[in-house]
């Protein structure tokens, strides 16, 4: 498949990260997060399914692990819904996503592809 066979849409699909339940209390929590666009150009968001009264801790990390941004974000205002990771510096390539929020830890990925 070459570029000019590609459509918008295959750009536009969001990534969602799913932790196990966790206990809260009397209930379960399954915390979802969401990252779009995927790939990315020069930002992504980041969606969490529930506020947050942590402030939550997103790192990028190449492949080898060395942190390449960090950065504390807040999720506790349902009506914001998403924050905006800005990646306008970082080249081209596969990054994995770190996103600490409390005591959850999730890991995913972003795919930058410059343009």
């Amino acid at each position: 498949m070459c570029s000019s066979d590609l459509t918008a849409s295959t750009y536009s699909n969001p990534v969602v990260i799913t932790t196990p339940a966790v206990r809260m209390g009397n209930e379960d929590v399954v915390e979802d997060i969401t990252t779009y666009p995927e790939p990315a150009t020069d930002h992504f968001f980041i969606r969490l399914a529930h506020p947050s009264v942590f402030p939550t801790l997103v790192e990028i990390t190449d492949l080898s692990g060395r942190i390449i941004l960090s950065n504390l974000y807040d999720f506790s205002d349902p009506v914001v819904g998403a924050i905006e990771v800005n990646i306008s510096e970082l080249p081209a390539g596969y990054y994995a996503v770190r996103i600490v929020n409390g005591e959850s830890t999730l890991l995913g990925k972003v795919i930058i592809t410059g343009e």
